[in-house]
């Protein structure tokens, strides 16, 4: 779970999208760990 609040994170902070608290773990106003979520930035940008 903790790498879909990564995603989420990264989508969040480089994008415009909307994308809502997917669980405890996850705060949609925090910045994300890039050393945890570092992996998920291609991602992001697709």
């Amino acid at each position: 779970m903790r790498s879909l609040a990564d995603l989420a994170a990264v989508v969040r902070f480089f994008s415009r999208l909307p994308v809502p608290r997917l669980g405890p773990s996850d705060d949609p106003a925090a910045l994300p760990d890039f050393r945890r979520a570092a992996v998920t930035v291609p991602l992001a940008g697709s």
